[in-house]
């Protein structure tokens, strides 16, 4: 949140506040302030607003910021270790990652000779990049990493267009078998498949 914000937040707050049944509270404000203030104004709104929607205790620092985790889709490290690891050593093969697991990819591919230094040094560079991304409040960003077997593509590509990762017009030119858009329905919402057609 910009400085400019603070009054913004501070009414969300104090609104917050005298909903839970308190008194608004200019030291409370200063501690949510300075603990959130790296998150984006209409981030910490929405994950307010959910906490609301279904708690009945006033939200503290800690609950805002484990409903954004969850909320941001990024894999814990154990999961994006697993979608790497067949990867390393291996550029036959596609994966759909996300930009702080291809940046921990970086690290651990040095180390490919030796698979639990790899592991270790993968997923300690992943929880650093992770915490950063989500002080800073961006959102998890899917991508694409195509492996050179352009016929094992299908698989990992259709499948990230199932979960909401990518769209499928992001896909749709390095499909190998590529569905009809009344295949790729079933895949994504409507609205999702007409960008293709």
């Amino acid at each position: 949140m910009k400085q400019n914000e603070f009054d913004s937040f501070s009414e969300m707050l104090a609104a917050t506040q005298r909903y839970y049944g308190r008194a608004p509270d200019a030291t409370v404000t200063t501690i949510y302030w300075n603990a959130l203030r790296a998150l984006p104004l209409v981030t910490v709104r929405a994950a307010m607003q959910e906490h609301i929607a279904h708690s009945k205790f006033m939200p503290q620092v800690s609950d805002i910021l484990d409903a954004l985790k969850a909320q941001d889709e990024r894999p814990e490290a154990e999961a994006a270790w697993a979608i790497v690891a067949p990867t390393l050593g291996n550029e036959y093969v596609t994966i759909v990652w996300t930009e702080e697991m291809a940046s921990a990819y970086g690290v651990a591919c040095h180390l490919a000779d030796d698979k639990i230094a790899a592991r270790m040094a993968f997923k300690e560079s992943y929880a650093a990049a992770v915490r950063s991304a989500r002080d800073q409040g961006k959102p998890a960003r899917w991508e694409l990493c195509l492996g050179y077997d352009a016929a094992g593509r299908d698989g990992p590509l259709l499948a990230a267009v199932a979960e909401g990762k990518l769209l499928p017009n992001a896909v749709r030119p390095y499909l190998i078998n590529a569905p009809a858009v009344e295949d790729l329905k079933r895949l994504g919402t409507d609205a999702t498949v007409k960008q293709i057609e």
